[in-house]
This record gives C-alpha cells, sequence and structure tokens, in this order.
C-alpha cells in the first residue's frame, strides 16, 4: 500500500493535478520490520522533495525507529509534535 500511494502521489504531482497530499497513518508500518520503515521514510522523503509534494505521517515517537535512522535527521522534517503532558492536553484539550 505504501509504494501504490507513493507511486499515485508522485504521478498526481508530477501531472500537477491533485492536492499535491500523500497522508498516512502509523497504521500503514503496522507488523512492518524497523529497517523497512526506516527505508520508506527515507524513501517517502525523497520522493516528495522530487515530485514537489508533500508527506504527512502520523506516527507515535515510540514507534520510530530511531536505530535505523541514524544516517537519516528526521527530525528536520517533522513540523508538528502533538503531546497530552504538561498542562495543555492534546491539541489544547483535556480529557
Amino acid at each position: 500500500m505504501f509504494c501504490y500511494d507513493l507511486a499515485v502521489a508522485t504521478a498526481l504531482s508530477e501531472r500537477n493535478v491533485g492536492s499535491r497530499l500523500l497522508f498516512h497513518d502509523s497504521t500503514i508500518f503496522d507488523g512492518v520490520d524497523p529497517c523497512q520503515k526506516a527505508r520508506a521514510l527515507r524513501l517517502a522523503a525523497r520522493q516528495a522533495v522530487a515530485a514537489d509534494f508533500q508527506y504527512l505521517l502520523c506516527v507515535n515517537e515510540a514507534d520510530v525507529p530511531w536505530d535505523d535512522l541514524r544516517d537519516f535527521a528526521l527530525r528536520d522534517y517533522v513540523r508538528c509534535e502533538l503531546t497530552d503532558v504538561g498542562d495543555g492536553g492534546l491539541l489544547g484539550i483535556r480529557y
């Protein structure tokens, strides 16, 4: 599914059709080996820049394969971090 979505997003972007946005929830990587997750994240970052679209991934920090991303500055691509610690709750809403 990941490769298919990436191919479609690339094709649409190159044709200047669609929203230029690919969004995945963390379930896209459910059951995937950490090394493969890391390779997918590198590929998504490279392809999004090359084809000029935005790739959004919502993932828990604990699910990020940090050890397999040592040579890739993933944090450079992080635009928003949500947390449920502190006084704000999630998005300012207390549950």
